[in-house]
């Protein structure tokens, strides 16, 4: 087993834990996903994994396979324990998604793909860090301190290094500590007014 193989099996199990305590917690009703969110990243992931697997990452495209299953699963869930608001970044984060498959499937660009399904991504946040800002306890910092980890595990795993193939899995590793750092400073605020 070589280096690559070992580095996207670490990923993959990496974003597996992750999503254990994350579904825990909407179990328990600590978390509630936003649903717009969930639906966006199942397909912004779909197509990345498309993408990746299509440019050779090959063992660094693991995680992202694995994750749109149980983004899909998560979206499911969130249709009836989750937070179903829907604004218009949720609209343009769907359209931009929807945009990077149809460029990936018919223009068989996957650079192009690939920047207009990390901008998806990036836009599929503003939902879950405005749900975050005002309701900071309902997110699960630790599974997203994970999913960030297991990302930059997954870029080294990645077989082959290009924008294709490492720049969504790069933008995890910069949106997730975004969206723990307010969720933390937004439960530190909520403390201190409390008190």
């Amino acid at each position: 087993m070589d280096g690559k193989t070992i580095f996207g099996a670490l990923a993959v199990i990496g974003g597996l834990v992750g999503y254990i305590p994350y579904i825990q917690s909407i179990a328990r009703g600590q978390t509630r996903p936003h649903a717009f969110s969930w639906f966006v990243w199942t397909l912004i992931l779909a197509t990345a994994f498309g993408v990746q697997v299509s440019e050779g990452a090959g063992p660094g495209a693991w995680l992202t396979g694995i994750g749109s299953i149980a983004c899909a699963a998560i979206f499911m869930i969130a249709l009836v324990r989750g937070s179903r608001a829907y604004a218009l970044t949720d609209w343009v984060a769907l359209a931009m998604a929807l945009s990077a498959f149809m460029l990936w499937r018919t223009a068989n660009d996957p650079t192009l793909a690939a920047v207009f399904v990390t901008a998806a991504d990036a836009t599929s946040y503003v939902p879950t860090l405005r749900k975050t800002y005002f309701h900071p306890q309902q997110e699960n910092i630790r599974a997203y301190i994970i999913w960030g980890l297991a990302a930059a595990v997954s870029i080294a795993a990645l077989r082959s290094y290009s924008i294709a193939t490492w720049l969504y899995p790069s933008s995890a590793v910069v949106m997730n500590p975004i969206l723990i750092t307010l969720a933390m400073r937004r439960r530190t605020t909520a403390v201190q007014t409390a008190r």
